[in-house]
């Protein structure tokens, strides 16, 4: 998914699943033993939403950006509300793809247009394209309710 070891301890976390970092670097590292290197990705356009989900039974926001060409999820977090804050603080971060030259933002909303500009990153509302992230989160929605049925 092109996440960080750390993000896919979040990951797992919010899912329910209790690892260590260490573990998941072996994970990783007996994976890396037995497959071919990955492909590397240069995202030209990325879809950034937030999608509100219960974990523990507590409403939380889980914040995702994926690559509109290659499916790739470069990057996903989990804050505990919604708004301009929250999408300014999941731009903060430090990312592969906000180290790139000319990648465009799709977003959905004001929120994320405001979190944009304090950026100096270049965005626009698309609703089109901007489904992929949509289709994510359904799948990212399906799975968990597959793992811990309510």
């Amino acid at each position: 998914m092109g996440l960080s070891l750390r993000k896919v301890v979040v990951v797992l976390d919010v899912l329910g699943i209790d690892r260590s970092h260490r573990a998941v670097r072996n994970w990783t590292h007996d994976l890396t033993e037995t497959q071919s290197a990955p492909p590397t990705v240069k995202p030209l356009r990325v879809a950034i939403d937030g999608k509100q989900i219960e974990v523990d039974g507590e409403a939380r926001w889980l914040y995702a950006a994926i690559d509109t060409g290659s499916k790739c999820i470069p990057d996903i977090d989990v804050y505990s509300r919604r708004g301009t804050d929250p999408a300014v603080a999941f731009l903060d971060q430090p990312t592969e793809i906000r180290e790139l030259d000319g990648v465009e933002y799709l977003v959905d909303g004001m929120d994320y247009l405001t979190a944009l500009a304090r950026h100096n990153l270049s965005g626009y509302l698309d609703y089109t394209d901007h489904n992929y992230i949509e289709k994510g989160f359904q799948t990212v929605t399906m799975r968990i309710d597959r793992l811990h049925p309510t």
